[in-house]
C-alpha cells in the first residue's frame, strides 16, 4: 500500500500536498510519528500503514482509511471490456463535533486511482473486513451512511 500511498493524487485528498503524502509516508517508514501541517492549517497524520491498508487521520474530525482489495469487476471502455482483479476502497469518516454522530463515505478507485463508477464486487473476507472497521454497519459504495440512525 506504500507505494499506491505515494502516488494519490491530491484531487483525493486536497488538504495535503504531494511533498506531504510523500513526508508521511517517509516518516511513518522511519518509525516516526508520521505528522505533516495540512493545508487548512491543521495537522495530518498516517496512523497506520500495511501491505493492504493505510489510514489517514486528515484532522480531529475527518478519517480516511485506504483497502487494496480483491475484486472481481468488469468495465466496459471504447476498446474492450477489462477486467479488474484489485481495486482501492477508501472509507472516509466524519465526526460532527457538536453531536458526535459520525458519517461515512466509500468510494472506489483502480490502482491508477481512477475512480470507479460501480461496486466492485470484494471477497468474502474483505466485506467482513471493512464492515468490523465500520462496527458492523452496512454500507453501499458512495452512499453516506449516518452511523447513529442505523443503530436506532
Amino acid at each position: 500500500m506504500n507505494e499506491l500511498l505515494r502516488k494519490i493524487p491530491t484531487t483525493i485528498i486536497p488538504q495535503l500536498t504531494h511533498t506531504d503524502i510523500l513526508d508521511l509516508a517517509d516518516i511513518f517508514e522511519a518509525g516516526l510519528k508520521a505528522e505533516v501541517d495540512n493545508q487548512l492549517g491543521g495537522k495530518t497524520c498516517l496512523t497506520a500503514l500495511s501491505a493492504d491498508s493505510a489510514k489517514i487521520t486528515l484532522s480531529n474530525v475527518l478519517s480516511s482509511t485506504f483497502f487494496l482489495c480483491d475484486a472481481a469487476i468488469e468495465t466496459a471502455n471504447t476498446a474492450a471490456t477489462d477486467s479488474i482483479s484489485k481495486v482501492i476502497v477508501m472509507v472516509s469518516s466524519y465526526t460532527l463535533p457538536s453531536t458526535d454522530k459520525q458519517e461515512t463515505t466509500i468510494h472506489y478507485f483502480t490502482t491508477a486511482w481512477e475512480p470507479l463508477n460501480c461496486k466492485a464486487e470484494l471477497s468474502q473476507t474483505w466485506n467482513k473486513r471493512i464492515a468490523d472497521m465500520l462496527k458492523d454497519d452496512v454500507v453501499e459504495a458512495d452512499e453516506v451512511v449516518r452511523k447513529t440512525e442505523q443503530k436506532k
